[in-house]
């Protein structure tokens, strides 16, 4: 593959000041913990650069870096995944496009899911370049696309395909679609005939 996710969700700055190991590390090179965050990543950035990859990583670690940094190159794809506030995923969006790619995966968590038979409703209605009706189409072209998730939390073994399918088809439908796709009574009969056919 031409990319390589180097992952960076749910990053805890207090167990970097805590372990005792990363905290004399950073104190031998006198650096604080952004500095020390800037360092991992600049090593990441040369582990991808080394590889050939285009290196992605997601924006709980883009949004530690300072907004100055030129560690990121500029193939550099930043995954928006943080479902914090129903418009939150909308101006992180924007934000990351300013000077990167990016990939969504906020809006689209299929293990939050939460009207049942109806839940694909939610998920096939978000356009995802729909913050950018006002924006440079520059901007607008970083989107690559994006993804749906079920994190491991709420799914196993058990539940796993029926909490995936056919949610994921909505989804699919959305990102495959233009966005002048927009009757909802159309895609019901799809996504039905979907639902039976798995």
């Amino acid at each position: 593959d031409s990319a390589m996710h180097f992952g960076g969700d749910e990053i805890n700055l207090e167990c970097w000041r805590q372990d005792e190991t990363t905290h004399s590390w950073m104190k031998d090179k006198g650096f604080d913990v952004t500095l020390a965050v800037e360092h991992h990543v600049k090593r990441i950035m040369e582990f991808a650069q080394a590889m050939g990859r285009i290196p992605i990583l997601y924006n709980d670690l883009y949004n530690l870096l300072p907004k100055d940094t030129s560690v990121l190159p500029p193939t550099t794809v930043v995954h928006v995944w943080s479902p914090i506030g129903s418009d939150h995923w909308q101006q992180e969006l924007k934000r990351v496009t300013k000077n990167h790619r990016a990939i969504l995966s906020s809006p689209w968590y299929l293990d939050h899911a939460t009207r049942g038979i109806d839940s694909w409703r939610d998920f096939w209605s978000i356009d995802p370049l729909e913050p950018y009706s006002r924006s440079s189409p520059d901007q607008k072209d970083r989107v690559l696309g994006g993804e749906a998730m079920a994190w491991g939390e709420h799914v196993d073994a058990t539940n796993a395909i029926s909490s995936t399918w056919p949610l994921a088809a909505a989804v699919g439908e959305r990102l495959w679609s233009p966005s002048s796709l927009q009757d909802i009574e159309d895609a019901t009969r799809r996504m039905f005939r979907i639902r039976c056919r798995m």
